[in-house]
């Protein structure tokens, strides 16, 4: 038995040929222009040139600056529990007995998912705080697609009902965004990289005048998705349980040059390799039918 073995094949060139003014010719022209414009014409009617904004996923680098202003308004008009290390002269020391604060790092990726803050304030005798505003001063960081590194703030008001004195809050911090941002890969934005609380002394503190500035930045913090409880104890204590979560944020931001170009590539692409295959098919088609006018030419004719 004699194995037989295939060494070696090609293909036989089948040439169409016809005149310069031929239907043949500017049928071939036609098809090879709509094969090159309709996919740009189709990536013109999508979201490819129109793409002027798109967003992208960040976790934020968030770190709590050390910083602290509680203000308990009480009962006693003239006697408000104030706990501050940003006013000192106010600061009521011998009611402020415990403030903890507590970054945790879940996963062990370098940034902070996770921050609790505890204030434990001694109560004078009949006295009880009715509502409390909560400040606390964080660094915001973005280090990926736009590089971001700006000052805000958790803010916490709350008014509490029967003169509770326990409170327990667990929140997320969330991002709000005006417009979008302008992105440059090798470039720090610090447009907002200055204190939110610009006050010297605490007589000329206002809490609107804090709020009213900082609500006009692109970019602002919120706390969403709290959840309270609160209780009594006997004792002559205010406790505050503060536990909040920083998850990953969307953000909006203008596209580059580079990044429409590059979008309006693959979708050209995508769709000129299945044009480019159905106008193949409708050619040998065409030509095998002999549905219009050519001059065949072929090795086998040759021989």
């Amino acid at each position: 038995m004699v194995i037989v073995l295939e060494l070696y094949s090609k293909s036989l060139k089948t040439t169409y040929k016809n005149h310069l003014c031929s239907k043949a010719t500017f049928f071939i022209l036609l098809i090879n222009l709509i094969k090159i414009a309709l996919p740009f014409l189709l990536c013109c009617n999508g979201q490819g040139f129109r793409m002027r904004y798109d967003t992208f996923h960040e976790q934020p680098d968030v770190r709590f600056t050390g910083e602290y202003l509680f203000i308990g308004y009480t009962n006693n008009i003239s006697f408000p529990i104030i706990c501050s290390n940003i006013y000192w002269e106010v600061n009521n020391q011998d009611n402020c007995i415990l403030i903890q604060a507590r970054e945790i790092d879940t996963n062990y990726d370098g940034k902070i998912d996770e921050f609790t803050f505890k204030l434990t304030a001694n109560l004078p005798k009949n006295v009880k705080i009715h509502s409390f505003e909560l400040l606390l001063p964080i660094d915001y960081m973005l280090h990926e697609t736009c590089p971001i590194n700006m000052q805000s703030m958790i803010f916490l008001q709350e008014t509490l009902n029967n003169f509770m004195n326990m409170l327990s809050i667990t929140s997320v911090l969330e991002i709000s965004q005006k417009f979008p941002l302008q992105c440059y890969s090798n470039y720090m934005n610090r447009d907002y990289n200055s204190s939110t609380v610009t006050f010297e002394n605490f007589e000329t503190y206002s809490m609107d005048e804090i709020v009213k500035p900082f609500n006009k930045r692109n970019l602002t913090t919120h706390l969403s998705d709290t959840y309270k409880s609160y209780d009594i104890n006997t004792m002559e204590t205010f406790l505050i349980n503060f536990n909040i979560l920083y998850p990953e944020h969307i953000f909006y931001y203008e596209v580059g040059f580079w990044k429409i170009v590059k979008s309006l590539w693959i979708q050209y692409l995508s769709i000129y390799i299945v044009l480019n295959w159905l106008i193949k098919k409708a050619k040998d088609y065409i030509f095998d039918k002999h549905l219009i006018l050519f001059y065949e030419t072929s090795p086998i004719n040759k021989m």
